[in-house]
């Protein structure tokens, strides 16, 4: 589990300057900005334990999160 400690104010802070419509593409310590973007917290919850009510069925793991516009890859520097 990848969490976003030391990195909370980006993820917080993010959605202040999107416009509807608009896509983010995040990478390692995707938590925080995924949390912001979506607010899904039991398909976040679901993906981490690799339960099929996870944003990608349990099977992306928490690293691998897409839904409505949110995009990561799980690779630091990808």
């Amino acid at each position: 589990v990848h969490t976003c400690l030391g990195q909370e104010f980006t993820g917080a802070i993010i959605n202040e300057f999107l416009r509807p419509g608009d896509s983010i593409f995040s990478n390692h310590r995707c938590h925080g900005h995924f949390l912001s973007f979506t607010e899904d917290v039991v398909g976040l919850i679901g993906e981490i334990y690799g339960n099929s009510l996870g944003v990608c069925g349990g099977k992306g793991g928490s690293q691998h999160l897409c839904k409505n516009g949110f995009y990561s890859n799980g690779i630091q520097g990808g």
